[in-house]
């Protein structure tokens, strides 16, 4: 859909700009450097009863596309319940 891949590329935008956190709901998000030598950036995200899942990718594109996809939305530090 024309309006997924506009919100795709916002937040693509949104993370070349250095913006690093998201949330849904009572799961929270980091993106960072990824700690696999085979892939350039990692979302890692958590909630309340510790580390959920690790998303590996090579691309700004293809994280954006993930945190999209996983309904994430950005948030402020102070947002961050979790991990602060």
């Amino acid at each position: 859909m024309e309006d997924d891949g506009k919100q795709i590329r916002n937040l693509t935008k949104m993370l070349k700009d250095g913006l690093s956190l998201f949330k849904n709901g009572e799961q929270e998000v980091i993106l960072h450097s990824c700690t696999n030598e085979n892939y350039e950036y990692q979302f890692s995200y958590f909630d309340k009863s510790g580390p959920v899942e690790d998303i590996q990718k090579n691309t700004l594109e293809e994280i954006a596309k993930s945190i999209y996809e996983y309904g994430f939305t950005l948030c402020a530090k102070d947002d961050l319940n979790i991990r602060k």
